[in-house]
């Protein structure tokens, strides 16, 4: 099965976006969504949403930021690099400490990150209700070099 373009996830995402306005109409509650590198997820009780491509995750989060602001939804991105997860842990050669530490050690901070590095950017945007349309970069500058 071939993948949906752009567009066509830009198309989903903003459907589901306007349907999640809608029903928040009246409502005073504010909303966090957050758009991590690859995937757009709703922080709430059902944690769906569609896909959007890393590429467009920064352009994707301004543009629904202004579309969904009149309905108080804020919408921010966090971008992950090299975060020391189970994940990492599973490919090939990553499997120790010391193979994590030599494999970060490329990085200008000279390590991956750690997970509780990576979730304090996203309770960051959670936390903050003045914060939307913004991208974070949690990589340990690799996106610098």
């Amino acid at each position: 099965m071939a993948a949906p373009s752009s567009a066509a996830h830009r198309g989903t995402t903003r459907a589901y976006a306007r349907r999640h306005a809608q029903a928040r109409r009246g409502r005073t509650q504010d909303r966090s969504e957050v758009i991590t590198g690859n995937t757009l997820i709703r922080i709430a009780v059902d944690l769906l949403m569609s896909r959007a491509h890393g590429c467009a995750a920064t352009p994707e989060t301004k543009a629904l930021a202004v579309e969904l602001a009149p309905a108080r939804l804020r919408v921010n991105a966090v971008r992950f690099g090299r975060i020391d997860t189970p994940l990492w842990r599973s490919r090939p050669g990553l499997d120790s400490d010391e193979a994590i530490a030599a494999a970060g050690s490329t990085a200008p901070l000279g390590r991956f990150g750690t997970a509780r590095e990576a979730a304090a950017s996203a309770l960051f945007l959670m936390a903050n209700n003045y914060v939307t349309g913004q991208s974070i970069t949690v990589d340990g500058g690799e996106t610098l070099t």
